[in-house]
């Protein structure tokens, strides 16, 4: 795949108190661990390119001046974030001020819908587990449709390439491309050829409506993900859930027309017509099959555990591990999935940057497992049930190198 851009950019101006630009002033944010700045021309303006997606704190300074600074400053996916400084004469010596950013109520600019989520709120106020239930907390899209149209008229981004289960999965569940209704809960809202671990996402931006013609064979709408990188320190982070077993059990029992079957068998076999009793053959459940094949009562938990930290001064990694294994209503039903996801970055030096990411997403082939579900269609013959596994995998090699403040 071809990558897309994937970074935001930093723009706006700086003037002394009555609103006179001021030439040459210093604008800096950090990137990571490297200081990323400009200088302002001759109108005051100035621009920082290839910000990766985040909250930044942005620093002007004039001599003569008062250094600001700007706090929580947020840059979003392919978005221009404008930072506007008003400086002050310097009265005391190394004073500096700062200022806490807000994001507009509305952006007059925007021609789309966008929603967009970033890493403070997916672990702070967030209570979903999975990117499908992300992006379902999003305007505009109901069941992973956006606006009404299929999931294939979509297409998700992650990092700048192309992810987009488009060809892969029309014969397995209700994924992303599949407009058939066929019985896979367990890829019922699946995007992606490849599964994203929650916590490997640095933003999440849903567009809907009118977009750049950049993204290519894509009519509903836009998922675009852009995913963590390790910091200087190391962070670890835990998420486990569960449900108590047999949940899934309560209420009517899914055998409670057992007695129509028998009837319909025992008419059947009453039956003058050859034929007829032929059929009945076919009529093998009963009791005794309930007992073997057992309801289930294993417990559904679901864990994700992500590390990110420092290999060196230069060389960063984020991981991700996350475990699903969802039981049925019956012993045989099993829906079970496990994703690994490693992002090494490298700073060889300011101005080149060395990127190596990888998924996996195991869906039975790598655990030796299948996924099966139960349907109504053969509640009296299981047999008839069919059985999954899936594998999908993902990764990409990047070089980023700016050539000048301009570019």
């Amino acid at each position: 795949s071809i990558a897309m851009a994937g970074n935001g950019k930093l723009a706006g101006k700086v003037t002394d108190a009555s609103g006179q630009p001021l030439v040459g002033a210093n604008v800096v944010t950090t990137v990571g661990t490297t200081p990323q700045g400009t200088t302002t021309d001759d109108e005051g303006k100035y621009f920082i390119l290839n910000i990766p997606p985040g909250v930044y704190t942005v620093t002007a300074s004039y001599i003569g001046y008062k250094s600001l600074v700007q706090t929580d400053v947020s840059v979003g996916l392919d978005l221009t974030s404008a930072v506007v400084f008003k400086m002050e004469r310097q009265t005391i010596a190394g004073q500096v001020v700062t200022i806490v950013a807000e994001a507009p109520l509305v952006e007059k600019s925007r021609t789309s819908s966008r929603s967009s989520i970033n890493l403070a709120e997916l672990n702070n106020t967030m209570p979903v587990s999975d990117l499908s239930e992300l992006v379902e907390t999003a305007p505009s899209v109901f069941n992973g449709f956006i606006r009404g149209g299929r999931k294939a008229d979509s297409r998700v981004l992650v990092d700048g390439i192309d992810v987009s289960d488009t060809y892969f999965r029309a014969g397995e569940g209700r994924g992303v491309s599949n407009p058939y209704a066929v019985n896979n809960r367990s890829t019922a809202n699946e995007y992606t050829a490849v599964g994203i671990n929650t916590s490997s996402v640095q933003s999440l931006d849903i567009i809907a409506g009118t977009f750049n013609a950049e993204y290519d064979a894509a009519s509903a709408g836009i998922i675009n993900i852009t995913t963590r990188e390790g910091g200087d320190e190391t962070e670890a982070r835990l998420f486990f859930r569960f449900s108590p077993s047999g949940i899934e059990n309560a209420g009517t029992g899914v055998y409670s027309d057992l007695s129509e079957y028998n009837a319909e068998r025992d008419a059947l076999l009453a039956s003058d017509e050859q034929a007829d009793r032929d059929e009945a053959a076919n009529y093998t459940f009963d009791n005794s099959t309930i007992d073997k094949i057992g309801y289930g009562d294993d417990l559904p938990y679901e864990a994700e555990f992500s590390l990110g930290g420092p290999l060196s001064d230069r060389t960063h990694y984020f991981g991700t591990v996350r475990y699903v294994d969802d039981s049925g209503q019956f012993s045989y039903e099993q829906h079970r999935s496990a994703r690994y996801s490693l992002k090494l970055t490298h700073q060889a030096s300011d101005a080149v940057k060395l990127t190596a990411s990888g998924w996996v997403d195991d869906g039975g082939i790598l655990g030796g497992w299948t996924n099966r579900d139960f349907t109504g269609v053969y509640k009296f013959f299981p047999e008839g049930n069919m059985g999954n596994k899936k594998l999908g995998t993902m990764g990409y090699l990047a070089l980023t190198h700016t050539l000048s403040k301009n570019t």
